[in-house]
């Protein structure tokens, strides 16, 4: 798993074979064909990058071929950390990989809050990558996994249907990651974009206690509504498209639905496009951030 750190102090090593160690326990492998992809994230990463000008970090990753560690094809697949810059996703097919952001200076007083991004069907962690970025200086430790399925090609997706998975393979990556990096297990918040949208509200929905907070950007997939599990849920801040299917609008809605019928705090917001970040997405992005941070237990 691809790692990046955008730390100016010093790189914590033993992370590379601690979240290897780790991650190896929550590896699922998928069976069958999957079907082709139906969502892309381009045009949303393209938004994005733009809005932050981030453009140079993208390349930067994609110029690299030295990996910290890495795992044989036929291994079965398991994170695999690597420096700041990361080979482009398909050199190890059967390799999933962390993208890692680490804010500049010294930790606050009980560690860094952690950011989860989740990135939509069919793709991998590295279009989220840049978006690692814009909460590391938001001063989260964020993290951007390639998701638990392999689809060969250097595309993933989570598991449909079994938000509880997801939620193992975050834990136990946290897990890893509270051993080597200062930061407070009562401040994880996750997010995602589209089927990672999805999977981000109902890992939260199924572990509240777990999870301090939720962005969830035009969630999309194959799967159910979020159900609560036991506990209040954490704050949710939801955004979609008007410009979104049907479809997608009336997920977004169940996915609200449940927040608002747990009485559990939520911001709602839209913007004039389709299944993609907004331009203005770096301003809404740290808002939202801080909403969220305020408005967790």
């Amino acid at each position: 798993m691809g790692c990046r750190f955008r730390s100016s102090g010093p790189v914590y090593a033993a992370l590379v074979f601690t979240l290897i160690a780790n991650m190896a326990l929550a590896g699922c492998r998928q069976h069958g064909t999957p079907a082709p992809p139906r969502e892309s994230e381009t045009t949303a990463a393209n938004a994005a990058t733009d809005a932050t000008g981030a453009a140079g970090d993208v390349d930067a990753i994609r110029a690299a071929r030295q990996p910290l560690a890495s795992r044989s094809a036929a291994s079965p697949p398991v994170y695999e950390v690597r420096n700041r810059a990361t080979a482009a996703p398909g050199d190890h097919p059967e390799v999933r990989r962390l993208f890692l952001s680490i804010p500049d200076g010294d930790a606050p007083s009980g560690g860094f809050p952690v950011l989860f991004l989740l990135h939509g069907y069919g793709v991998s962690g590295e279009g989220f990558s840049h978006v690692c970025d814009m909460g590391a200086r938001a001063g989260f430790v964020a993290l951007c996994p390639d998701g638990a399925q392999v689809m060969g090609g250097g595309r993933f997706q989570w598991n449909r249907g079994a938000p509880a998975l997801t939620h193992d393979l975050l834990r136990h990556t946290l897990d890893a990651l509270d051993h080597e990096i200062p930061v407070r297990r009562d401040r994880a918040f996750v997010g995602g974009f589209s089927q990672g949208a999805l999977h981000a509200a109902s890992v939260a929905a199924l572990h509240p206690d777990f999870w301090a907070g939720v962005l969830a950007i035009a969630p999309g997939g194959w799967s159910d509504a979020p159900v609560a599990g036991d506990g209040d849920l954490p704050p949710l801040y939801l955004m979609i498209g008007d410009g979104e299917p049907e479809g997608r609008r009336q997920l977004s809605d169940r996915v609200a639905a449940t927040w608002s019928a747990a009485e559990a705090p939520i911001l709602r917001e839209s913007h004039p496009g389709g299944h993609h970040f907004p331009r203005d997405w770096a301003p809404r992005f740290t808002r939202a951030l801080h909403w969220l941070h305020e408005n967790a237990r």
